[in-house]
């Protein structure tokens, strides 16, 4: 039988280990969920990547088309795209959470690169146990002089979002899935503020959308996956299939969509990041 020779070095070496993840735990016993996320996030995004395995479970789920469905592939992903540029940079804009899921609404910037990311993390004791992630290239130019990142803040202190948020489960799948304008003039304000990079600003857009879709013969079939809210804000995963017409190619995307809800339960703000699913696994990916 072979012994285990403990040497002064080696027993430096795993007390260090052991020693940095013990902070680790500590650290994370410490933060709040929004600050965990955060943290961990940015951590993501760094060389070292350092105890990045202290804020993950063990039962871990990987649901990011980009990282291959797993915690390997993410972090290969996210380490590439920082060792591949100098300047690469990662501003979160807006945090939103409700029970046990945090959402991170990213910018994403390097060369001449500028990219709006989602990412939904649900946690479990502590630990992320769960994540989905969109990204999507932002356009030098919008129909709405607005980009994909700027507008309202989220106010913390307005109870709209939750208030709302089932009616905006159901309305929305409803006004998709039956073109139907009424819903969006019953949960849409007319100053309707767009953030997606290919829309023009005010409702009457999705009205003119709507009887485009209409006219060339084709459809949706909109499916809400998670919605969560938080002060007077709302986001949702949605399931968005385009079946083909005339002209309007078919599309199979996940979207992350956020807006804005005001104390009267209609929106006049929205954003949206949304990635093909390119063939990916719908099991894997939702």
């Amino acid at each position: 039988m072979k012994k285990i020779i403990w040497t002064p070095f080696f027993l430096v070496i795993v007390l260090a280990i052991m020693t940095a993840c013990s902070d680790a735990d500590e650290t994370n016993t410490e933060l709040s969920q929004k600050e965990l996320v955060e943290q961990f996030y940015n951590t993501l995004y760094s060389i070292n990547q350092e105890n990045l395995e202290t804020y993950l479970s063990e039962e871990y789920k990987e649901h990011q088309i980009t990282a291959n469905f797993s915690i390997r592939g993410l972090r290969s992903y996210a380490r590439n795209r920082v060792r591949t540029n100098s300047d690469h940079k990662i501003t979160i804009h807006r945090i939103i959470e409700e029970e046990d899921f945090v959402f991170l609404h990213v910018e994403e910037t390097f060369g001449d690169e500028r990219i709006a990311r989602g990412e939904l993390f649900r946690l479990q004791d502590r630990r992320i146990v769960e994540h989905w992630g969109n990204l999507q290239s932002h356009p030098e130019t919008t129909p709405n002089g607005n980009t994909m990142f700027d507008g309202a803040s989220v106010d913390y202190t307005a109870t709209s979002g939750r208030k709302f948020k089932e009616v905006f489960r159901k309305k929305d799948e409803e006004m998709f899935n039956e073109l139907d304008y009424s819903i969006v003039e019953e949960t849409r304000h007319t100053t309707y503020e767009q953030h997606n990079p290919f829309i023009g600003n005010g409702r009457e857009q999705l009205k003119d959308w709507f009887d485009y879709i209409r006219a060339d013969g084709a459809s949706f079939n909109v499916e809400n996956k998670i919605i969560i809210a938080e002060g007077d804000f709302i986001v949702q995963l949605n399931h968005f299939i385009v079946h083909p017409g005339q002209t309007q190619e078919a599309m199979n995307e996940k979207v992350f969509d956020l807006l804005r809800v005001r104390a009267d339960g209609k929106t006049d703000a929205h954003w949206d990041i949304i990635e093909s699913l390119n063939g990916a696994n719908e099991e894997l990916v939702f």
